[in-house]
């Protein structure tokens, strides 16, 4: 009986050792054809690539790498498409910002130099000083530019601190005006302010071609009411909204305070962008400008600009917005991607969000998709591996309990025990037999018998 169970063991193990060899080689045979075909895919496309053009999607990398040699940043201020700081890197004309390191004697920045201005828009400004003997004086000047400090999706931000129609005892005036061609208009986003105790003004604008003009007066100024507000310079004012507009005529009459060398004054501004201050008269501001793309007259939307995919300025999976019908814009604003939405700009990039930090766990490995990315457990475990001290979501990475896999770790002879908390697997033999109790290891085998190798 001895004898017959020794028989059936070599048996059972040559022929096993046979499969073996015979799956080794196959595997052997089958690697070599594979590798003998990259290659001669490699040298194929070697080839067609020195005879074919650049064309499609090649050809349009090549012409934003060139965009790449566009200068970005004047001073402390980002410049992205559609402006430039020359014609070749904006979309037109209008959108060529100066990048300058000299203001002139009337005009002012908050940013250090230099500084990037717009020079489609024209302003009048009357400045009045209280002296200490009680007289006063009015000084006026105009310039043709003023400087941006800020550029979004669809608007830019004006430096226009220097802006006033500040009478003493007197009415005077200020004004700004942008380029009737432009595709620039001052935003009802600004409010008319008049600053000062007694000053009035009035503010008058012609409106665009989807709003009327309009006119409004503030003023006189109560000495003590409920307007004290950071952008009225910490001082009494008084408030009115004003609509959108290509031009803005300013009128202004204040009057000196012993404990204030300038009078009172009436200016537009942007209320988020006012800054500095903590004195009386002190503290910087803009005015918000909305702006949009336009090609032709007959081109006033989205869907009307989409029609003809070359021209389209907007880059995919960029967001197209329509501008009072009178043009549109493009962001990128699309979870997961970056840029600035244009085609000829940086566009809709995916952002690699495993180069940056994320929310998956320390035993995790981030695998970036389109838009988004996530977070890959480690073989043998399970979960979303979003770290839930990170992420609400997450429920961390577990180890995934062998002994109730479908896939059979142990051998039929052996017992299974699966230690759920540190990952260890044991196959242990029953029966009198011997082994590693795995099935792709030693199996199980009756004592005395020689261990077949795996």
């Amino acid at each position: 009986m001895r004898g017959d169970q020794n028989s059936d063991w070599w048996k059972q193990c040559g022929a096993r050792t046979m499969k073996t060899n015979r799956r080794r080689y196959l595997v052997a045979l089958l690697a070599l054809s594979v590798l003998a075909l990259l290659a001669l895919q490699k040298f194929d496309n070697r080839r067609c690539a020195e005879k074919r053009p650049a064309t499609g999607s090649s050809a349009r990398l090549q012409l934003q790498s060139n965009g790449s040699d566009c200068q970005r940043l004047c001073g402390s201020v980002s410049i992205p498409y559609p402006f430039g700081l020359s014609p070749q890197c904006a979309f037109s004309s209008y959108f060529v910002l100066d990048c300058r390191t000299d203001l002139g004697a009337n005009l002012t920045s908050h940013l250090p130099g230099p500084w990037p201005v717009l020079t489609h828009i024209a302003a009048t400004s009357t400045l009045g000083q209280r002296f200490s003997n009680g007289t006063t004086t009015n000084g006026s000047f105009e310039v043709n530019f003023l400087p941006v400090t800020q550029i979004q999706s669809n608007f830019i931000l004006i430096d226009t601190t220097n802006i006033k129609a500040m009478g003493c005892r007197e009415s005077v005036t200020a004004s700004l005006t942008l380029d009737a061609q432009s595709p620039y208009w001052i935003s009802d986003q600004n409010v008319f302010i008049v600053v000062s105790c007694n000053a009035q003004g009035s503010a008058v604008g012609d409106g665009t071609p989807w709003s009327d003009g309009f006119s409004t007066t503030c003023g006189p100024v109560s000495c003590v009411n409920q307007y004290v507000m950071p952008y009225c310079s910490l001082y009494d004012c008084c408030i009115q909204t004003i609509g959108a507009t290509k031009t803005l005529t300013m009128t202004g009459k204040g009057r000196g305070l012993a404990e204030w060398t300038n009078c009172g004054f009436s200016t537009v501004l942007d209320p988020d962008s006012y800054g500095g201050g903590g004195d009386v008269g002190v503290g910087h501001y803009g005015v918000h400008v909305r702006y949009s793309i336009q090609r032709g007259p007959d081109i006033h939307n989205c869907s009307e600009a989409a029609k003809d995919s070359e021209k389209f300025e907007c880059s995919m999976p960029a967001n197209c917005t329509n501008f009072e019908n009178f043009g549109y814009y493009c962001d990128c604003v699309k979870e997961g991607y970056e840029g600035d939405g244009y085609k000829n700009g940086t566009g809709c990039e995916d952002i690699n969000e495993c180069e940056r930090t994320n929310n998956c766990s320390s035993i995790a490995t981030s695998v970036n998709t389109d838009g988004s990315y996530q977070c890959k457990c480690p073989d043998l475990m399970e979960g979303n591996g979003l770290d839930p001290q990170l992420d609400f979501r997450g429920n961390n990475c577990t180890w995934i309990d062998q002994c109730k896999n479908k896939t059979k770790v142990c051998s039929p002879d052996a017992e299974c025990a699966f230690d759920i908390s540190s990952g260890d697997l044991n196959c242990t033999c029953q029966g009198g037999t011997i082994g590693d109790g795995r099935v792709n290891g030693t199996g199980c085998t009756l004592k005395g018998l020689p261990i077949c190798p795996s």
